[in-house]
């Protein structure tokens, strides 16, 4: 989290019209995305455009190393765009990216790191909160097995 946070501060302060155009870029393909793959590109390729605004080769070269292992899984929270609340977790992470480039545009610099700190915040809220959902599953999954076992209802698991 510190990291992106001090890197988009660096972005807000350093960056130039062709930073700013790439950054852009990066937002209108987030939009345009037709699959899961499209939008993680274009999401890890806006992270590292902030990394190479910040004018640190050090952020550029780790985020660059990272890649898409920025950007959570979204086959796990978007295999399909038509469930809305797939749709607004989209959203809510576009939103994320427009504050955060608005920030940068304007040059604020508590602006930039203070959003780019609320969108990893957010993300992680967001993985924690899957994380929990999944384990809750597999718990009920377990439960099921277990009375099915315990009542005999099916033999062959014996």
């Amino acid at each position: 989290m510190a990291l992106e946070t001090e890197m988009t501060g660096l972005a807000a302060q350093r960056r130039t019209s062709e930073d700013l155009a790439a950054l852009r870029a990066c937002l209108d393909r987030m939009t345009a995305a037709r699959n899961v793959e499209e939008l993680v590109k274009a999401d890890a390729d806006f992270h590292a455009s902030i990394a190479r605004a910040s004018k640190n080769p050090y952020y550029s070269r780790f985020t660059d190393f990272l890649g898409i292992r920025l950007v959570p899984n979204r086959a796990i929270y978007l295999p399909d765009h038509s469930d809305p609340a797939r749709q607004a977790y989209a959203r809510s992470i576009h939103e994320d990216h427009v504050e955060i480039f608005d920030a940068i545009v304007a040059g604020d610099e508590a602006a930039a790191r203070l959003a780019a700190r609320t969108h990893m915040q957010k993300s992680l809220e967001r993985h924690r909160g899957r994380q929990k959902t999944r384990g809750r599953s597999r718990q009920v999954a377990s439960r099921k097995v277990i009375t099915q076992l315990s009542c005999g209802e099916d033999e062959r698991l014996i």
